[in-house]
């Protein structure tokens, strides 16, 4: 037997319907899902979807694949004792889509399994298992880096840093340390340190005929290449976001 917790992820397009039923028969499992949430439906995939993409092609992304000669790959996941399924986890973030190792062989990426981890210490501040329906996820969220500039945001739930006037939404101090917007400034600051003559920096002195940030992104050919692979084989149903999104500067 496995536990199956009671999640409000949806679905993701395409992919099959929950059952509803009673007990472990109430979810289907290893099936892609949306972060759950109210109001219109969320384009951002599930925790455990993210973690296991992380797995295949590194936490490092797109654009830091340009700097990096190799994946940057989670070694173990500890987990916290009270909340803790070791063959659940094992099946969420590696298991369910073994297969989709075969499909990246002899390129840049070299998929691999985390350990997993049971942690006894206890976090003080974890949501009870029993704290029923009265307890509500904050619309906020803290976001903490260990940097000497800015390193504390609190963001509300449309992105923005918090108390972001009406007047102000629209310049660069609403946004939050790790928006895409913040995330490309900090790779352009990097890149404009690399030799006169590599192509990152000539593709950055173009401005806006060719420096967006979706200009960078197709210079990742490899990584471009193997996620598509990996959409067309394993995760068909994996939402995308509107690829104007990235067309900036």
């Amino acid at each position: 037997m496995f536990l199956v917790s009671r999640t409000g992820a949806k679905a993701a397009p395409g992919e099959p319907e929950d059952s509803l039923k009673s007990g472990t028969n109430y979810h289907q499992i290893a099936i892609l899902r949306t972060k759950p949430g109210r109001g219109i439906p969320s384009i951002s995939m599930s925790c455990s979807d993210k973690i296991l993409r992380w797995n295949l092609l590194g936490c490092q992304g797109t654009l830091l694949t340009l700097l990096l000669t190799e994946p940057l790959y989670l070694r173990t996941i500890s987990v916290e004792k009270e909340s803790a399924d070791l063959q659940s986890l094992q099946r969420a973030l590696w298991d369910r889509n073994k297969d989709a190792e075969s499909h990246l062989l002899g390129s840049y990426f070299k998929p691999r399994a985390p350990g997993i981890f049971i942690c006894d210490n206890f976090f003080p501040h974890t949501k009870p298992l029993d704290c029923g329906s009265d307890v509500k996820p904050c619309g906020s969220a803290i976001i903490w880096c260990n940097v000497v500039n800015s390193p504390l945001d609190v963001v509300s739930k449309n992105g923005r840093k918090l108390g972001v006037t009406k007047k102000c939404r629209n310049l660069p101090q609403s946004v939050c340390s790790v928006s895409r917007y913040s995330l490309f400034h900090l790779f352009k600051n990097v890149v404009s340190y690399l030799p006169d003559d590599s192509p990152l920096k000539t593709r950055l002195a173009a401005g806006d005929d060719g420096g967006q940030y979706l200009d960078f992104k197709k210079m990742a050919s490899d990584y471009v290449a193997a996620w598509k692979t990996l959409r067309e084989f394993v995760f068909e149903n994996w939402v995308q976001h509107d690829r104007t999104l990235d067309e900036f500067n």
